[in-house]
């Protein structure tokens, strides 16, 4: 298990997009929000990352949100 904490950077979210995108394709590529949050595509739906929020990736590389302060 790894985790990552999200700064809310363009830059690690793009990184991270990348990522996400290498283990569940979607065409679109709509992981980044605008609004400076990160859409996280969690085994049970979708998840938002704010800054300061950390990104868990598991075994099989899926991955989910846990919040500032909770991990």
């Amino acid at each position: 298990m790894e985790a990552v904490q999200f700064t809310g950077s363009h830059r690690q979210a793009k990184q991270l997009c990348k990522e996400m995108n290498d283990v569940f394709p979607r065409e679109d590529n709509r992981w980044w929000a605008w609004d400076g949050n990160l859409r996280v595509l969690a085994l049970d739906g979708w998840q938002i990352a704010k800054p300061g929020d950390w990104i868990v990736t598991g075994e099989e590389g899926d991955r989910y949100v846990v919040e500032k302060g909770k991990l």
